[in-house]
């Protein structure tokens, strides 16, 4: 049965100075120079994005809408999921230009991280997300009305006694600023409909 997320559960990383939490909604202003980023072998660790998470133990699918008028190069925001400081994914919209942004996921394994994506217009401001656990296994969707979803990803994740953090994230890596919101929060049983016929 899907219910609400409760808000009052989940702690930040990196809070901004602008946020506020309502019925099923979290808005926040990101700060610049603010980004999640990851490649050791060069010295490069970013971890200064705003990131608001809820500790998960069990199986789970969930969903999430974000909304932005992103204007600045690489200003991102999206769903996020950690195991720890060197293993996590972000996933969501990252702005290019005036006419193109990227349906896009970040991997970060071993304090390395990669990134796969696709384009998308600029003009889009709206996007659903579906984040689904299954053990150390996870998979990210996306939809651009909330009622049909697309494959964006699929990963594994090292986690802690099983526990992982999942939420939502925003960053401005540049000298800028937006307001990101995400609401119709909703967490449920897992429904991967491949990994819940191995329960």
């Amino acid at each position: 049965m899907k219910k609400r997320l409760d808000t009052s559960l989940m702690t930040w990383i990196n809070r901004p100075a602008l946020w506020t939490t309502g019925k099923n909604r979290i808005i926040l202003s990101t700060e610049p120079a603010t980004d999640f980023w990851f490649n050791r072998s060069r010295q490069l660790e970013k971890f200064s994005g705003h990131a608001i998470l809820l500790p998960i133990r069990q199986d789970f699918t969930l969903t999430v809408t974000i909304r932005a008028q992103l204007h600045e190069i690489y200003d991102q925001l999206g769903l996020f999921v950690m195991g720890d400081l060197s293993n996590w994914c972000k996933a969501g919209i990252e702005y290019r230009d005036e006419q193109t942004s990227s349906v896009c996921s970040t991997v970060t394994y071993g304090g390395f991280s990669d990134w796969a994506g696709m384009p998308i217009s600029s003009g889009i401001h709206t996007l659903s997300l579906r984040l689904h656990r299954w053990q150390n296994e996870f998979r990210i969707e996306f939809s651009f009305n909330g009622l049909k979803f697309k494959w964006l990803r699929e990963f594994a994740l090292p986690l802690n006694e099983g526990v992982v953090q999942a939420g939502f994230y925003a960053c401005s890596p540049g000298d800028s600023s937006f307001d990101a919101e995400f609401f119709d929060m909703m967490i449920e049983s897992l429904q991967w409909e491949e990994k819940r016929n191995k329960i």
